[in-house]
C-alpha cells in the first residue's frame, strides 16, 4: 500500500496492533470486516459495492505478495465474550474514520503479513466475507430498492 502516506500509516497501524495484541484469528477478521460493514458502511449499491471491491482487492494483494501455506478455511462460531473483544476493532477502525478506498486493504494486509502461515486462509476468508456481504447486506437493500422504486 505505497500510495497509503507515511504520515497516515500510524493511525491505520493502532488498529493491526490491536489485532495483534487480540491474537485475532482470520476467521475472526470475517466477523470484524462484516460487523464494520454493517454498522458503518453508509447503505447504498455504490458504498457496499466499494466494500466488497476492496476487500477482493486485499484479496488480490495477498496473494500477490505473502507466501500461500494451505492451511484450511474453516469458518466458526465465534463466542459472545469473544465478539466483544472483536468489537474493540471495529470501534477503533470506526474512530479512526477508516475509508474503503485504501484505508480498509492498508490494515487488513499488513495484518495478513502478521499471519503470512494462514495467507490462503485469509484469502479464502475474504471471499467468503464477500459472498456473505453480497447476500446478506447488499440483495437485501437492492431488495428494499426495487420495492421503493419498482422493477424493471
Amino acid at each position: 500500500m505505497p500510495y497509503i502516506k507515511e504520515k497516515n500509516r500510524p493511525s491505520m497501524d493502532e488498529i493491526v496492533l490491536l489485532m495483534e495484541a487480540l491474537r485475532v484469528f482470520p476467521d475472526e477478521l470475517g466477523f470484524i470486516l462484516y460487523k464494520f460493514c454493517v454498522d458503518y458502511i453508509k447503505p447504498s449499491y455504490n458504498n457496499y459495492k466499494n466494500y466488497i471491491g476492496e476487500l477482493n482487492e486485499c484479496e488480490a494483494e495477498i496473494k500477490r505478495r505473502l507466501p500461500l501455506n494451505n492451511k484450511g478455511d474453516a469458518l466458526y462460531v465465534i463466542a459472545e465474550s469473544r465478539r466483544k473483544e472483536l468489537n474493540r476493532v471495529v470501534e477503533l477502525m470506526r474512530e479512526k474514520e477508516i475509508k474503503v478506498d485504501g484505508d480498509l486493504n492498508y490494515v487488513i494486509f499488513k495484518y495478513a503479513k502478521y499471519l503470512s502461515n494462514d495467507a490462503v486462509k485469509m484469502v479464502n476468508l475474504l471471499s467468503q466475507i464477500v459472498s456473505s456481504i453480497r447476500v446478506n447486506i447488499l440483495a437485501p437493500y437492492e431488495d428494499s430498492k426495487i420495492k421503493e422504486n419498482g422493477d424493471l
